[in-house]
C-alpha cells in the first residue's frame, strides 16, 4: 500500500512538473512572439523614418537646385536686361544719327533750294529791274498824283507843285526824274537824272536804310551823300528826325559792338569786314 501511495504521488509529481514545463513553454513561445511583433514595427518605423528623412534630403537638395536655376535665371535676366538696354541705347544713338542726317538733308536741300533761286534771281535781272521800277512808278503816283498824270500828258505843271524847282521830266519808263544843267555831263543817267521819290514814304526809308547798310552802316550825310547819286528830294530826309534818328543809332550800336568786341580782345583785325558790314 505504501508503494501504491509512493508511485501515485510521484505520478501527480511528474504530471505537475509536465503541466509546468508547458507552461513555462507556452509563456516563451508568447514572449518571443511579442518580441518579433515589437520587432517588426520598430522595423517598419525605422524604414518609415528612413524613408521620410531620403524624402526630406531630396526635398531640400531640389529647394537648393531651384534656388540655384533661379539665381541662374535672374543672372541671365540681368545679362538680357543690360543687353536690351545697350542695345536700346544704339538704337537711340541710330535714329539720333538718321534724324541728323535728314535734317542734314533738309538743310542741304534747303540750302540747295535758296541757292538756286538767288541765282534765278540774279540771272533774271530784268524782272527784278521791272519789279522796281513799277514799285517806284506806284510811289510817285501815289506821292505826285497831278505831276505825273502831267508829264505823261506832256503838260505843264501845276503852279503850285514842289516839283518846280527840279525841273522833272518823264522817262521812257514812265518814271518821274529831276532835270538840271548836268544833261550832257559824262556821268550815269541815274546822277545826271536821279530818280525823284517822296522823303516821308516807307520805300524811301527802305531804300535809305539798304544803302545804309551797303555802306557799312555809315553816318547820315555820307548815306544821303551815296543816294543823291540815284534819287532826288533825299536831302529833304535830313528835316525827317525819326528817320535820321534811325540811323544814327544804328551807326551808334555797331560803332558800340565794335569797342567792345575790339576791348574783349574778341577781334584784334579793326579792318575787318564782316565788323563794319553785318549781315552783308
Amino acid at each position: 500500500m505504501m508503494e501504491d501511495s509512493t508511485q501515485a504521488e510521484n505520478t501527480e509529481t511528474a504530471t505537475v512538473s509536465q503541466d509546468t514545463a508547458g507552461e513555462e513553454a507556452g509563456d516563451t513561445a508568447c514572449v518571443l512572439k511579442h518580441l518579433k511583433l515589437q520587432r517588426g514595427r520598430k522595423a517598419a518605423a525605422f524604414t518609415r523614418a528612413c524613408n521620410t528623412a531620403e524624402a526630406q534630403i531630396a526635398r531640400r537638395a531640389s529647394e537648393e537646385e531651384l534656388k540655384k536655376r533661379l539665381e541662374t535665371l535672374n543672372a541671365t535676366l540681368d545679362g538680357f536686361m543690360e543687353a536690351n538696354d545697350a542695345y536700346v541705347e544704339k538704337v537711340q544713338e541710330v535714329c539720333e544719327l538718321e534724324e541728323a542726317e535728314e535734317y542734314a538733308t533738309r538743310l542741304t536741300a534747303r540750302h540747295a533750294e535758296t541757292v538756286k533761286r538767288i541765282e534765278e534771281a540774279t540771272t533774271h535781272r530784268p524782272e527784278l529791274r521791272e519789279a522796281e521800277v513799277e514799285t517806284l512808278r506806284q510811289v510817285q503816283e501815289t506821292s505826285y498824283p497831278e505831276e505825273s498824270r502831267s508829264l505823261r500828258l506832256q503838260q505843264a505843271l501845276p503852279a503850285k507843285s514842289d516839283l518846280l524847282p527840279l525841273t522833272p521830266y518823264c522817262d521812257e519808263l514812265g518814271l518821274l526824274r529831276a532835270g538840271g544843267r548836268l544833261g550832257n555831263a559824262p556821268v550815269a543817267e541815274d546822277a545826271r537824272h536821279p530818280i525823284i521819290l517822296p522823303r516821308s514814304a516807307e520805300v524811301t526809308r527802305l531804300v535809305i536804310m539798304q544803302e545804309h547798310v551797303r555802306c557799312g552802316h555809315a553816318g547820315v550825310e555820307q548815306t544821303l551823300n551815296e543816294l543823291w547819286e540815284e534819287l532826288a528830294r533825299i536831302r529833304g530826309v535830313e528835316e525827317d528826325e525819326a528817320l535820321k534818328k534811325e540811323v544814327t543809332e544804328e551807326t551808334r550800336r555797331l560803332c558800340q559792338e565794335f569797342a567792345s568786341r575790339l576791348l574783349l580782345g574778341l577781334d584784334s583785325r579793326p579792318n575787318s569786314g564782316e565788323d563794319r558790314l553785318p549781315g552783308l
